[in-house]
This record gives C-alpha cells, sequence and structure tokens, in this order.
C-alpha cells in the first residue's frame, strides 16, 4: 500500500470517530412546548409589507447615467447594462447579453430614448423598472 494512501486513510478514520463523538453527544439544549405556547399567545401579530416600486427609488434613475451605460462604445450597451441600472431584472440582463442587446437594434433604441429623456430633462422613471424586453 502506498504510504500516502495510509495517511489519507488515517485522515479520513480520525475525521468520522471525531464526527461520530459530536453526533452521539447529543443535544444540550431541551425545547419547553409550554413556554413556546406562552411566547407566542403573549406575542403580537405584525403586518409587514414591502414596496419594492417606491417613487423616490424610481426617480433617482439618472437617464444620463443610464445613456452612457447604454452608449459607451457599444460594449456596455450590447450587454444589457443600462437595463440592470434601471431595474429591469436578471432575465432582461441575460436576453440582452445573449443576443448581444437584440442584434443592436433594441440597444440603439434604447440610446436614442435615453438620450432623448435626458436632453428633455426628463426623470427616467418610465422605463426604470421595466421587466419587458423592449423597453420602449
Amino acid at each position: 500500500m502506498h504510504p500516502m494512501f495510509k495517511r489519507y486513510m488515517y485522515l479520513v478514520v480520525l475525521i468520522l470517530i471525531i464526527s461520530g463523538k459530536t453526533a452521539l453527544a447529543g443535544n444540550p439544549y431541551k425545547i419547553d412546548p409550554d413556554l413556546v405556547d406562552h411566547y407566542f399567545e403573549a406575542g403580537q401579530e405584525v403586518e409587514f409589507s414591502i414596496n419594492f416600486q417606491d417613487e423616490r427609488v424610481i426617480k433617482d434613475k439618472n437617464p444620463w447615467i443610464a445613456f452612457a451605460l447604454c452608449g459607451v462604445a457599444y460594449v456596455t450597451g450590447i450587454t444589457g447594462m443600462h437595463r440592470a441600472y434601471l431595474g429591469a431584472g436578471p432575465l432582461i440582463f441575460f436576453a440582452y447579453f445573449c443576443t448581444g442587446g437584440g442584434f443592436a437594434i433594441l440597444q440603439t433604441v434604447d440610446a436614442v430614448l435615453l438620450l432623448i429623456a435626458a436632453i428633455e430633462d426628463k426623470t427616467s422613471s418610465p422605463y426604470a423598472y421595466n421587466k419587458k424586453l423592449i423597453m420602449w
């Protein structure tokens, strides 16, 4: 038998022995069902919701940044970086990346629309968080 194999087997056996001892040691924690029921009865019900379409988040999307991401040497545009910035979601980013920005057609139209929105001093909110592949 090769000496390295022997060392490996000793290590495996040692790990098994150590893990077996910790598994057999048992759980030192005990759960008291009456105490759990008491805490549930004494607790308050809380309603909780998250609104991901918050207005202040949408207004923070700058059309100049989105245009720059769309038009910089067409590299970031065809990969869909501007759509990731606008919050379109991972599937849109993946679609742009796989098709090269919709064969550069979608990316070009997106760049024109974002430039117009930036020049007219509009916010990019019509395009922010748009989950459709074609954002216009």
